[in-house]
């Protein structure tokens, strides 16, 4: 927007058009020089690498790609877990979570304490919506997700009510790291969030 200050200029009306002429030299000049480059790099021997629009779209394709699975592997792993609360049955998490994973050892105490007191757990299940994830390394992720757990009963083998459990939403964070012997995602750690 231009700026009115009181003052009028004092070039003349002849020079204004000339002023123009060679503005509109100039910028065909620029435009020349920036065609002429692309011209030049199109017919320049390849050098192995994509053009840079193609490299960092394919990265950007890949890692949606890679994130997707990471996400999809995340569900898996607790459909395998809420199978095993469902089935009372620790060696179900062994395949999915790491050897050092906290969570082996707290689900299969767990686990072993349905089974001491002939309990089971009826109706629970788990989801998570991912807030953020990131990858650490090519072997470790992280997710930070809201983790829902429905409301449940647990009962006696018979059916006798033992306790309702209601739902809850909590914000956790999970580690996946890739076994080195397959390299599968494997849970490595999931905590709530403070």
């Amino acid at each position: 927007m231009p700026i009115d200050d009181g003052h009028r200029s004092s070039e003349s009306p002849t020079r204004t058009p000339r002023r123009k002429a060679m503005l509109a030299v100039l910028i065909s000049g620029v435009i020349v020089v920036v065609v002429g480059a692309l011209v030049w790099r199109s017919d320049s021997p390849a050098t192995g690498s994509p053009p840079a629009s193609a490299s960092s779209r394919a990265v950007t394709t890949s890692s949606i790609l890679e994130k997707d699975q990471v996400e999809a592997r995340l569900r898996d792993i607790l459909k395998v877990r809420d199978r095993a609360y469902r089935r009372r049955d620790v060696d179900l998490l062994r395949p999915v979570y790491t050897a050092d994973c906290p969570c082996l050892h707290g689900d299969g105490a767990a686990i072993r304490q349905l089974l001491k007191d002939d309990a089971v757990w009826v109706g629970a299940s788990t989801s998570v919506r991912v807030k953020k994830l990131e990858r650490v390394n090519d072997r470790v992720w992280v997710i930070v997700a809201n983790f829902n757990a429905s409301p449940f009963r647990i009962e006696t083998e018979s059916g006798t009510l033992i306790r309702a459990v209601e739902g809850r939403t909590e914000l956790f964070r999970f580690i996946l790291a890739k076994n080195t012997t397959d390299n599968s995602l494997q849970l490595g750690y999931a905590a709530s969030v403070d």
